[in-house]
This record gives C-alpha cells, sequence and structure tokens, in this order.
C-alpha cells in the first residue's frame, strides 16, 4: 500500500469558480448527452454542498473546424441542457488548442480551477465535490483520477480497461508517493494559475497532458485520487484499441525527444530525481518489447 502525501490546507478552493470542460469533434448527441448529464448531476451535488460555489459547464466544439456533420446538433443539444458551447472556427492546436482556445473565451483562467472530461467520460455525481477537496493546498497543481471503461460485454474493451486498471490502480498511485503523477487529459482538475504559468496545454505535442506535467513539476505538486469518477467508452475493436496505442505511444516518445534534458539532467529548480527516473520509464513505456 502506498502512502499518500500529507496536503496542507491553505485555502478554501469551493471560493474559487470552477469549469468543466468537455472537448469534442463528431462524437454528436448520442455521445455527449449522457456525459452532459453527468456533469449537470455533478455540478448540482457540488453546489448543495456548496451553495456559494460557481461551476460552468462548457463544451468544446471542434466539430465546425473538423468539418463533423454534427457540430450544430452539439450546439442545439448545449442549449436545450442549459451548457455553454464554444464552437472554434479557426483550429489548431488539436484537443489542447481547443480547450485552450475556450478556457480564454470564458475566462477560465487566474483565480479559477478547471477540470476537464473527455466526450465519452460520464461523472459520477460526487466528481467534483471529490477532485475540489485536495486544491485546499495551495501547492496543488492539479488533481487527476482513473479512466476506466464502463463497455466490458466486448472483449477489447474489457482487456482495456484490465490494463487501465493496472496503470491506475497500481501505478498512479506508486507515482503520486514521489509527487510523479502526471495528467492524463480527462477526469482531472487543474489550477488554472498553472497553466497560466506555461501558456496552457501544450498545442505542439500528442500527448499535451504529459508534456504539461513536466514543465509544470517543478513547481507544482500532484495529486492521484484512486476512487472511479468517471467512466467512458474503451476502444470497441483490435484496430482502435492499437491506433489508440499507437497515438499515446507516438505521444510519449516525441516528449522525451523534445523534454530529454528535464529528464534524463539534474537541474537547479527542475524535477526531482524519483520525477526523473518515473517520466523516463512513462516515456520509455512503449520500448518495452525492444527492451526485452
Amino acid at each position: 500500500m502506498y502512502k499518500r502525501q500529507a496536503l496542507g490546507h491553505d485555502e478554501d478552493p469551493t471560493q474559487r469558480p470552477i469549469f468543466v470542460f468537455i472537448p469534442t469533434v463528431d462524437e454528436g448527441p448520442p455521445i455527449l448527452a449522457p456525459t452532459l448529464r453527468g456533469a449537470l448531476a455533478a455540478q448540482a451535488r457540488y453546489l448543495q454542498r456548496f451553495p456559494h460555489g460557481r461551476v460552468t459547464i462548457v463544451v468544446c466544439n471542434d466539430g465546425y473546424v473538423a468539418g463533423a456533420q454534427q457540430w450544430r446538433a452539439t450546439e442545439e443539444l448545449c442549449r436545450q441542457l442549459g451548457v455553454r458551447c464554444v464552437t472554434r472556427e479557426v483550429g489548431g492546436g488539436a484537443k489542447a488548442g481547443n480547450i485552450e482556445h475556450a478556457r480564454q473565451q470564458v475566462g477560465g483562467t487566474g483565480d479559477a480551477l478547471l477540470v476537464i472530461f473527455d466526450a465519452d467520460q460520464i461523472a459520477t455525481p460526487d466528481a467534483l465535490l471529490q477532485l475540489v477537496a485536495p486544491m485546499a493546498d495551495a501547492n496543488v497543481g492539479w488533481v487527476q483520477s482513473g479512466q476506466y471503461y464502463s463497455n466490458l460485454t466486448n472483449p477489447v474493451s474489457r482487456w482495456a480497461n484490465d490494463q487501465q486498471g493496472l496503470f491506475y490502480k497500481l501505478l498512479c498511485p506508486g507515482k503520486a508517493a514521489q509527487n510523479a503523477a502526471f495528467i492524463c487529459g480527462t477526469n482531472v482538475m487543474l489550477r488554472a494559475a498553472a497553466l497560466d504559468e506555461i501558456g496552457g496545454l501544450p498545442q505542439d505535442s500528442v500527448t499535451e497532458d504529459f508534456a504539461a506535467s513536466i514543465e509544470l513539476h517543478p513547481r507544482w505538486r500532484s495529486v492521484f485520487l484512486s476512487d472511479e469518477l468517471a467512466h467512458g467508452m474503451g476502444p470497441l475493436s483490435l484496430s482502435s484499441y492499437f491506433k489508440q496505442q499507437g497515438r499515446w505511444a507516438t505521444g510519449t516518445l516525441s516528449v522525451l525527444r523534445t523534454h530529454w534534458r528535464e529528464i534524463v539532467l539534474p537541474q537547479r529548480g527542475g524535477l526531482s530525481f524519483p520525477q526523473r527516473l518515473q517520466y523516463a520509464l512513462a516515456c520509455t513505456h512503449y520500448l518495452s518489447g525492444v527492451r526485452d
């Protein structure tokens, strides 16, 4: 059992505005609707507990720039459910660019707290309550929770979920014990001030979350929650599974190429040795077959 690092209690994070960002391209209402209802339920539970709270749900709509047929249907769904929709008209930066554009449009900067749920990740009603609690420590830059799948009747999704479970239930708590739990792109709360320092999520990386973590970790602490705070859809076929893994492999290896100095070389005010070790292991994970 890994020992969780002690956290301070420097502030009341519920006084800060929360923006829940849900990035989408071509998922459309059938997938987005349950996600938005989950976010609304989490918003209601949070405001029931903290009536003074401010929670804004924002759909980051990249359908227009991607030429997706359902981008207008996404806007209409947001209107019906009473959530804000920010549709980009100029692309660039993929998911990171989409989120950063919406973040600037709605004012998710400065003292705000930001939550990201992918378009298929349905939050539990207690998700915001659990994510916000560690933010009472003013040194915490982000709180990450696991990514699990709900479509377990599909064998590929079930196998992928088992793989996810190994990472999130065993490896991530170990990384967190060394202040080395990195941002995983969804089911995460971030301090806007931390992102402001680095100009937002990096838009030149396939794994913008991983790259951002390396830039932030010398200054900010990370927390990992082992609770399952959201469930999404896993890959339905081997081809989609290998496409997913290929994207992650390309992203982590590209981060090794661009950030190898921070990972390999000790630097004053840089990553600690345990952090550099954990990032090196993560970057070379997809080379394990060659290594073996």
